[in-house]
């Protein structure tokens, strides 16, 4: 897939991503640089590129959710998810896991 090579993370820039941590596009909280992720905003599997107009800072946990999720749905999921506390949790901790992990059937 195409991708920009004349972009690099400087060892400032890495520096200003732990002193000033983003705000997550998708819960809106503060990413500690440990949890730090990118995401492509149209998944790859979908015909999303390596490019810098799809790609984002993001929370781990919300990337391992998103998965090849459309940020519409996912966030119409995370909507859901809000009035069901439950559900989120398990799925928070199956993704966590690995449970979700998609094989073809032989």
């Amino acid at each position: 897939y195409a991708t920009d090579r004349t972009q690099t993370l400087t060892l400032d820039t890495a520096r200003d991503l732990i002193e000033n941590p983003p705000n997550c596009p998708y819960c809106g909280n503060k990413i500690p640089w440990e949890d730090l992720s990118i995401d492509h905003r149209i998944p790859v599997s979908r015909g999303g590129l390596s490019t810098l107009d799809n790609l984002v800072w993001v929370d781990l946990d919300c990337n391992l959710m998103k998965g090849a999720l459309s940020v519409d749905e996912f966030t119409t999921l995370m909507t859901f998810l809000k009035d069901h506390p439950t559900i989120l949790t398990v799925l928070r901790t199956r993704l966590k896991a690995g449970g979700f992990m998609y094989r073809r059937r032989e």
